[in-house]
């Protein structure tokens, strides 16, 4: 009786081949068995292979533990103005079709110019962008310690190539101000690296989702998104956090830090595209108005590696 015993068993939402369960099939068991809310799993998605295993051996709030698993997937879970509960799901590629669930375009996702009261922009922190990232994972609750680790940078992120002018296409860090080495060699990138080993990891086990959740993490947080504060009419009031929205043109005809963010082929990340169109990241609605924030999306990737050398993706 005075010694710990550990087992290794099936989770109750493992599937019959064997497979792990994906976030919102974890979030919604949690909700149905232990919170007594209904909910409806998102439809096919680009994140389906995404597979998460962890046992929650203390008392954990439900809130938390269900922010814990939005912090390593691609989904913002939340309730909707009528109290239902939805995934609103970060799209890798977003197109015109994503402005409406329905995958029809929407008048009300479309900002009219002639219908802003007001707006501002800005960026997200310079301060924030990451070249490497280290992520551990595969928890081990006998030893209390991580026993596995990656680590990628965007030099081996980046396939870089050099087109028929000599011009190299790669990451632009001459963009950012970054002083860069010679092709493929970039920067000092332990001056930008963000390490994850903090409770995050303890919800991976399985190398792949571990990889594509740190390509998703790079190629978001490699580059600064441009935000807005848009204010609107009532007639904008079904917009909710997590939608995807785009302009009929640049807002008051001011193209911010130079962005055209209206052009479908907006490359002045390089290898990474910035795309016309903005998630919604806040909603305040009053009586007479409704003011949402946003960030513009870029292109995304949630890849596997080729090979893994040493803990290191190649």
């Amino acid at each position: 009786a005075d010694k710990d015993y550990y087992a290794n068993v099936k989770g109750r939402k493992t599937h019959d081949d064997g497979t792990s369960p994906t976030a919102p099939e974890i979030i919604k068991d949690i909700l149905s068995k232990e919170l007594d809310q209904t909910s409806t799993l998102p439809g096919a998605s680009s994140y389906d292979d995404w597979r998460y295993a962890f046992c929650q051996n203390e008392k954990i709030n439900s809130k938390q533990l269900i922010e814990n698993l939005a912090s390593v997937s691609a989904y913002i879970p939340r309730f909707d103005y009528q109290g239902n509960f939805k995934f609103s799901e970060i799209p890798l590629n977003p197109s015109s079709t994503t402005l409406n669930p329905d995958g029809t375009d929407s008048e009300n996702h479309t900002i009219k110019d002639s219908d802003v009261i007001d707006f501002s922009f800005g960026r997200t922190p310079y301060e924030d962008i990451v070249t490497k990232i280290e992520f551990k994972y595969n928890f081990d609750y006998a030893r209390d310690e991580f026993l596995s680790k990656r680590i990628i940078d965007i030099d081996t992120f980046v396939c870089y190539d050099i087109d028929d002018e000599g011009t190299v296409e790669g990451y632009n860090y001459d963009y950012y101000g970054f002083e860069s080495n010679s092709v493929g060699e970039g920067i000092n990138h332990d001056e930008r690296k963000l390490e994850i080993d903090d409770d995050r990891g303890k919800l991976i086990r399985d190398d792949a989702t571990a990889e594509r959740f740190m390509t998703w993490m790079l190629s978001w947080y490699s580059q600064q998104h441009l935000t807005m504060k848009i204010k609107l009419p009532l007639k904008y009031m079904n917009l909710e956090i997590g939608d995807i929205i785009d302009t009929d043109k640049v807002l008051g005809g001011i193209k911010p830090y130079n962005i055209d963010y209206t052009s479908k082929s907006q490359d002045i990340a390089q290898y990474q595209s910035f795309l016309p169109y903005f998630i919604i990241t806040s909603t305040n609605k009053t009586l007479d108005s409704i003011t949402i924030e946003c960030t513009q999306m870029h292109y995304l990737w949630a890849t596997t590696a080729i090979e893994v050398v040493d803990d290191v993706i190649k």
